[in-house]
């Protein structure tokens, strides 16, 4: 069923309405004149607040036929105090009818006297102030608005230890299906984190990819993972300093059976196989368990090399002599062909809009970060130390650059 809006800049409301039967089958020029007719009092001030102002799509618009996203614009003359309609082409006409408007009408006026705007979406009608656009001209105009609801670039944050990339993963996804966010910026200020994760996210950036243009921006550090989840994106960028590569995999094992001992700690293990507690702090590693976690570090780094080499289009040969956990400066890293260019997040956002096709300065748009709760925070963090300092050693697989271990790590 088609809509009519009513704006009525007196209380500044929006209300939508069923087209009444004396309208229906109108549309454009007929629409506008019929509503002025049956509603405008013909002797009237044609400047005054019983004037009404209508805006209505053709009877073709929302279709394919040519010139259907022509509107039309009606009210009582000022000049000869009859029904007056101008029309006017662009795509106005063709969202309107798109989302089941028929006519907007525009009634009343404001009581403050200051502008306002109206943004139509699904099911959304909004007033809201405009008075910052008082006295521009049209093209400022427009270039104003495209800037607050025109296209955009998206900027999905990745800092710190890469762990949960269900956060991450939403913000793509949203950015990804948002057909005002033309291209996305991954700009990423992480050591790495887990295997697990950092492939989840790299994954999702590759999606993404074979939709919207995404730019990877690296800030002052993104190495091991950080530097994975990057590798999948169209382009990467990052400072000349920034600290990068390390390309290689970590697992971390301690031995505290003498020390038990001396405290006279003893612990009794029952296990269904002989692999069972491998890594176990309290007795030393077999030769056996430590070529099983060889061959376990070597699959899961070679997974880092193939990622990357398919990520940069080089081959996993070249790939391979460099991914021995070493990091490197910026530009280190674009000279052995890591990364694509040197610049900074405002670089990585110009380059992204140019990707994506936007002219002009973009408008940039951060994905919403998580509302922080003090009781998380001290619940969350003591319980996760808790696990952490149980676990962690025994069956941490990571993607992590841990400065001070060498080349042991990655």
């Amino acid at each position: 069923m088609l809509k009519i809006l009513r704006v009525n800049m007196a209380d500044l409301s929006v209300k939508s309405e069923d087209i009444p039967e004396a309208y229906e089958g109108l549309g454009g020029r007929g629409l506008t004149s019929a509503i002025v007719s049956k509603e405008v009092e013909p002797t009237c001030s044609a400047i005054g607040p019983n004037n009404k102002l209508i805006f209505a799509p053709g009877l073709l618009g929302g279709t394919n036929c040519a010139n259907s996203g022509r509107i039309s614009v009606g009210a009582k003359s000022p000049l000869t105090g009859t029904i007056k309609e101008a029309n006017s082409g662009g795509q106005a006409g063709q969202f309107l009818a798109k989302l089941g408007i028929a006519a907007i009408v525009v009634e009343g006026l404001p009581q403050d006297g200051k502008l306002h705007k109206l943004l139509i979406g699904k099911d959304k009608y909004e007033l809201s102030p405009a008075d910052d656009l008082k006295g521009l001209g049209n093209y400022a105009t427009v270039d104003k608005l495209k800037n607050e609801f025109g296209d955009k670039v998206g900027v999905v944050e990745i800092k710190g230890v890469i762990a949960d990339p269900k956060p991450i993963i939403s913000h793509l996804k949203k950015f990804r299906k948002n057909k005002d966010v033309k291209a996305i910026v991954l700009r990423i200020d992480s050591p790495g984190g887990g295997v697990g994760p950092s492939q989840e996210i790299y994954a999702e950036v590759k999606k993404t990819t074979r939709l919207k243009k995404v730019v990877a921006s690296m800030g002052a550090i993104a190495t091991s993972g950080g530097y994975y989840v990057g590798a999948a994106a169209d382009h990467i960028m990052a400072n000349p300093g920034t600290i990068t590569g390390s390309i290689g995999v970590v697992m971390e094992f301690a031995n505290t059976q003498e020390l038990f001992k001396k405290i006279g700690v003893s612990a009794v293990v029952i296990k269904s196989g002989d692999y069972k507690d491998t890594g176990s702090p309290l007795r030393k590693m077999t030769p056996e368990e430590k070529r099983l976690l060889e061959d376990f570090v070597g699959n899961v780094h070679q997974q880092f090399v193939k990622a990357v080499a398919e990520g940069r289009k080089m081959s996993e040969e070249k790939v391979r002599t460099i991914a021995d956990g070493r990091i490197f400066s910026g530009q280190q890293a674009k000279e052995l062909g890591l990364l694509d260019s040197l610049g900074n997040i405002e670089d990585a956002i110009g380059l992204a809009a140019e990707l994506g096709g936007i002219k002009g300065e973009p408008s940039v748009v951060y994905a919403e970060r998580n509302r922080f709760s003090l009781l998380e925070l001290i619940m969350g963090s003591k319980f996760v130390g808790v696990i952490d300092g149980i676990t962690s050693a025994a069956l941490y697989t990571g993607y992590l650059y841990i400065p001070g271990l060498g080349s042991e790590n990655g």
